[in-house]
C-alpha cells in the first residue's frame, strides 16, 4: 500500500463491481459495538430495579434509570438484530438504521463533515447542497444538535469519522455529476 495514500484507500480498492453496473461499496455496522452496549444497558437498566426496591425513597430514581437505560438496551437490541449499513453507488448512498432507510443522492449532498461529540467518539455529518429539505422540522432540529442540515450518519462503520468523511467526500466528488 502507497504510504502517502488515505487510510481508507484499502476499501476504495475493495468495492464490489458487478458487471453492466457501476462500482458499490457496502459498509456495515459492528454488531459486537451493539451487543455490548446492550449487555451495558441492561445492566445498568437492571440496576434501576434493583434502586427501586432496595433503596429507601428510591422510587422515582429507580424508574428513571430503569427507564433510560431500559430504552438504551432496547436500542441496542433492534441494531443488533437490524444491523446497521451503508451503501454507496454511484447515484448516491444509503444508510440503515433501526429499520429505517434513508436514500439521498450525491446531488442533493454539499460535503460531509466529521463531527466530535465526545473526546471517544464523533459522527460524519451531512450538510446539504440548496434545498427545500433545509427549512422542515426535523432538519431544523438536526441542524440543532450536529451543525449540519441533513443530520449525521448513524455509525462510523468501524472507521474513524474523519476516515468516514473523507471516503464520502471522495466518492461525491466522483460521483456527483455522473447521473
Amino acid at each position: 500500500m502507497n504510504s502517502n495514500a488515505p487510510a481508507w484507500d484499502w476499501i476504495i480498492r475493495a468495492s464490489v463491481t458487478h458487471p453492466g453496473s457501476a462500482e458499490t461499496r457496502l459498509l456495515m455496522a459492528s454488531r459486537f459495538k451493539w451487543a455490548v452496549l446492550f449487555f451495558a444497558g441492561a445492566v445498568f437498566a437492571m440496576g434501576g430495579v434493583l434502586v427501586f426496591f432496595a433503596a429507601p425513597g428510591g422510587r422515582v430514581g429507580g424508574i428513571v434509570v430503569f427507564v433510560f437505560f431500559g430504552g438504551c438496551a432496547a436500542v441496542a437490541a433492534i441494531q443488533v438484530v437490524l444491523r446497521p449499513t451503508l451503501a454507496l453507488t454511484a447515484d448516491g448512498f444509503t444508510f440503515t438504521s433501526l429499520g429505517r432507510r434513508v436514500t439521498r443522492r450525491w446531488q442533493d449532498v454539499d460535503s460531509f463533515v466529521a463531527v466530535r461529540i465526545s473526546a471517544l467518539s464523533g459522527v460524519v455529518g451531512i450538510r446539504l447542497a440548496v434545498s427545500s429539505e433545509r427549512f422542515s422540522g426535523p432538519r431544523r432540529v438536526a441542524r440543532g444538535i450536529v451543525g449540519f442540515d441533513g443530520g449525521a450518519l448513524p455509525d462510523t462503520y468501524g472507521m474513524k469519522a474523519d476516515e468516514l468523511a473523507a471516503l464520502m467526500n471522495d466518492w461525491r466528488g466522483r460521483y456527483r455529476n455522473s447521473t
